[in-house]
């Protein structure tokens, strides 16, 4: 049936084709000028077709900036982590309208290689706990005084009972990670069951032998409540340090609670990374009370959120949302218990929320209790990232640019998915990616590259379908005249 159809579509063509050329050139012999002319043009154009407009390729100039790119060696492929500045100034969600360009104005294979979540690569391990005491202290016994005066003058005579012995005062603890290979990153603290509210320092010291110690890192410990309102602090982040024993102290240690356990947290390779963070004033929604919103300058793959008070023992819980834009419902990304506390001569200042990433722009802060606020000064949001891992192929001569910020790429990103789905075999062939280096932000093709374009492939599209319409409304008229001149003969 398709081949009935089609044969009987070419003959209707054809047949149409040479009514309309013997009609030319009935008229030629008659009149060859001005309508006639034009005519006889557009049918030559729809007997010979479109003719092809070739596709433009993208140059440095349909992207508004670009980054300079300093390699460090002559690899094939070379990797950065991706400047802040690409996402602020990225026009799509996804980053795809960006492109490394060689120094002929050629682009280069190149991948992007998204952010592993902390969550979902984080190993952990409990590592034995020693504690230190402190010398025994004994509770004063009784004293009897007895006085006696004879011949030879006074006799005092003191009796005295034994005290009782107290516990130990524990004053540390002593973690063993000689069993370990990896290097520790910081410390997850669980408290004794029925510790007391706490808040204090907790430091950290590292040694190999048990005699020589260094100072690695302190910070806040606390576990306070009031009612059913619970805050704590249980977790130290530290860089990654390889050592046999770890001495944590507590301070003040009057009072201080006792640690049940310690878990480890071992160092992979998302911990080495590089992160990045900014903050933003937050706003007040107009008619809800407790609810304040935040715009982001950019598409980040945001995985951790604080809230950072201005004002000290300022106290607040919270849950995060967040929607990519106006027309999309809020989502939940979490909730903590953010604050600001003094302690003696020291502040202590909650730790960051670690979420699953999302580039989402727009985001919500509800307080748990409106009453209380956020205060007068309000607080800042602090979002941050682990950027992605641009990594492309040194093809041509320096120099390379990133190039960012454009509205001419179309839907579909200029990336390589090959590069990603080799890198592995490849790496295991010692081929990998180099360190590159990026420099300042420069201008490119500058707002001129973010007005939209209509691609050559529409242009195309459009020129066709007008030269078709022209020529059946050409052939119509041919036909009226035909009609006409038929019934002035007759």
């Amino acid at each position: 049936m398709k081949d009935i159809t089609r044969k009987q579509s070419r003959e209707a063509l054809l047949t149409l084709l040479g009514f309309t050329f013997a009609y030319l050139a009935n008229f030629a012999r008659v009149r060859f000028s001005g309508l006639r002319l034009t005519e006889c043009l557009l049918m030559l154009l729809l007997a010979t077709g479109t003719p092809a407009l070739a596709d433009n390729p993208l140059q440095l100039n349909d992207f508004a900036r670009m980054i300079p790119l300093t390699l460090s060696g002559r690899g094939a492929l070379h990797e950065l982590p991706l400047p802040a500045e690409v996402y602020a100034r990225s026009e799509r969600s996804d980053l795809g309208d960006l492109a490394v360009f060689n120094g002929a104005g050629e682009i280069v294979p190149f991948t992007l290689l998204r952010p592993i979540s902390a969550k979902a690569t984080l190993v952990q391990q409990e590592l034995p706990l020693f504690p230190l005491s402190g010398a025994a202290l004994r509770q004063p016994g009784s004293v009897a005084l007895l006085l006696r005066t004879d011949q030879h003058g006074s006799v005092v005579n003191l009796n005295t009972a034994a005290g009782t012995a107290q516990e130990a005062t524990i004053t540390g603890y002593i973690v063993d990670a000689s069993g370990l290979d990896q290097a520790i990153a910081g410390f997850d603290i669980a408290l004794a069951p029925g510790s007391k509210s706490y808040m204090g320092t907790l430091r950290v010291e590292t040694s190999d032998d048990l005699q020589q110690w260094r100072q690695q890192a302190s910070g806040a410990l606390a576990a306070l409540s009031a009612g059913e309102r619970q805050l704590s602090r249980d977790r130290i982040e530290f860089p990654a340090v390889k050592s046999r024993y770890f001495r944590l102290t507590l301070g003040p240690e009057p009072g201080a609670p006792r640690l049940a356990s310690v878990t480890a947290r071992l160092e992979t390779p998302q911990m080495t990374a590089q992160r990045e963070s900014v903050s933003y004033r937050i706003v007040p929604v107009k008619g809800k009370s407790g609810e304040y919103l935040v715009r982001s300058s950019g598409h980040m793959p945001v995985d951790r959120l604080r809230l950072v008070f201005p004002d000290e023992n300022s106290l607040a819980s919270v849950t995060l949302l967040s929607r990519p834009d106006d027309k999309c419902p809020w989502i939940e990304r979490g909730s903590g218990t953010f604050y600001r506390l003094r302690r003696d001569s020291g502040v202590v200042e909650s730790s960051a929320l670690e979420i699953a990433p999302t580039s989402d722009r727009q985001w919500l802060i509800r307080v748990h209790q409106p009453s209380g606020g956020l205060g007068g000064n309000l607080p800042q949001l602090e979002v941050g990232w682990q950027p992605h891992r641009l990594i492309f192929a040194a093809r041509g001569e320096a120099p390379f640019r990133l190039a960012y910020g454009s509205a001419r790429t179309g839907q579909v990103s200029l990336g390589d998915s090959t590069i990603a789905a080799g890198l592995e075999s490849w790496e295991k062939q010692q081929i990998k990616p180099l360190p590159a280096q990026a420099g300042g932000s420069l201008e490119s093709g500058g707002r001129q590259a973010l007005r939209p374009r209509i691609a050559d492939a529409t242009w195309r599209k459009v020129l066709l379908c007008g030269t078709l319409l022209l020529g059946v409304l050409l052939l119509a008229r041919m036909a009226w005249r035909l009609l006409q001149e038929m019934r002035s003969a007759g």
